[in-house]
């Protein structure tokens, strides 16, 4: 799957239970257990691998782990952001279970099917919801590639 915004292009594979979060980088400032919590019960989805695109120092990528059933993936392009995130982990005795790592080239280094919920920290100027400029948005693309990617008449 390839959605193309300014900054990156993400290709992945949505398997039936992908799920795309797109949430504000404002809301992840303040990031806690709760906000996790809501985001994972928002998704439905029971488990498996999450990635936090825009991972950042990491506080919301580990509490994505509410329980043993998650993997959790963070991915950033700051490499300094990335260490943080690894000390932050390392210290909460939670990595390898969530884990950190830089992202480089424009497209997610995962094989196709892996990813059961992809969340966005999005910058700031990326449109989500609505495109007054005429442009359209994260999820518009999202859908308009699944609907022809896998033929899905209707709403998607």
């Amino acid at each position: 799957m390839s959605i193309r915004s300014p900054l990156i292009r993400i290709r992945v594979s949505l398997a039936t239970s992908l799920c795309l979060l797109t949430i504000p980088l404002t809301t992840l400032r303040a990031a806690d257990s709760d906000t996790a919590a809501q985001l994972i019960e928002q998704s439905r989805v029971q488990g498996g691998l999450v990635i936090h695109l825009g991972c950042g120092s990491g506080e919301l990528t580990r509490e994505l782990r509410v329980n043993s059933r998650y993997q959790v993936h963070g991915l950033d392009r700051d490499a300094t952001a990335i260490d943080v995130s690894r000390r932050m982990l390392l210290e909460a005795g939670v990595y390898g279970q969530v884990t950190a790592s830089r992202l480089v080239g424009n497209e997610l280094p995962l094989i196709d099917g892996l990813v059961n919920l992809l969340v966005v920290d999005k910058p700031a100027l990326l449109v989500t919801m609505g495109a007054a400029q005429g442009r359209p948005s994260l999820i518009e693309q999202a859908r308009d590639y699944i609907k022809h990617k896998y033929n899905k008449p209707g709403k998607v």
